[in-house]
């Protein structure tokens, strides 16, 4: 993928370990702060700017992106398939989305991800970054070798974020005002102007008089 001179990826932390448990990446994007809220708040779109998550879905009693509202994502990295339920942490429209995955059953481990969105100039600064908050010395190690992709998500953030970056920039182009192109009105061409003022005189033109025929004597018919 090509990348724009403003994107830039963080140095990741957790270095020494099999899968590094902190990263982060950002990008600029053409689009309003509200326009890129607008998708990635909305947890049923992130497939349109995910790479690993094919699609969510709003748990029952839940249908906005609001502290405690929780959704299913569906993800597939290769020949790999899974779901996992997630959290959210924190929801400040328009500038700040976290949400967890949520540790239970055969899914001992937990990961924060989070998304700062801030105006940079005319345009939005959006930044997103990727951090372990538990996972299993086991788990861990077998995730490096099932998965070596997430061994470092660094790529895979900056990849996210340019899809995301092509989603609000139509999204801006979905909200934004379209100029009126409709054409101006024709009046009837046998329509008279009339005055502001309905007392006011008038300027009527007089109709140009036509000479009558000259008529003929009745003598000259017998000629």
């Amino acid at each position: 993928m090509r990348r724009d001179p403003s994107d830039m990826v963080r140095v990741p932390t957790g270095k020494g370990r099999p899968v590094l448990h902190q990263c982060s990446a950002n990008i600029v994007v053409e689009a309003p702060a509200q326009a890129v809220w607008d998708v990635v708040s909305d947890v049923t779109r992130v497939g349109e700017w995910s790479g690993e998550c094919r699609g969510c879905q709003w748990e029952p009693g839940s249908t906005a992106a609001v502290p405690g509202a929780r959704f299913r994502g569906r993800n597939r990295r290769g020949g790999l398939r899974w779901t996992r339920l997630n959290e959210v942490v924190l929801a400040d429209a328009p500038t700040e989305l976290v949400w967890q995955t949520v540790a239970a059953g055969l899914y001992p481990d937990s990961v924060e991800w989070r998304l700062h969105i801030s105006e940079d100039g005319a345009s939005t600064r959006v930044e997103e970054s990727y951090r372990i908050v538990t996972l299993p010395k086991v788990m861990e190690w077998a995730l490096a070798v099932a998965m070596p992709a997430h061994r470092d998500r660094s790529r895979d953030l900056l990849e996210d974020l340019g899809r995301l970056k092509h989603s609000s920039n139509t999204e801006r182009r979905r909200t934004e005002p379209r100029p009126d192109r409709s054409p101006p009105s024709v009046s009837s061409a046998n329509e008279r102007p009339r005055p502001e003022n309905p007392g006011s005189p008038r300027l009527i033109r007089a109709r140009p008089r036509i000479p009558a025929r000259p008529r003929r004597r009745a003598w000259l018919r017998w000629r």
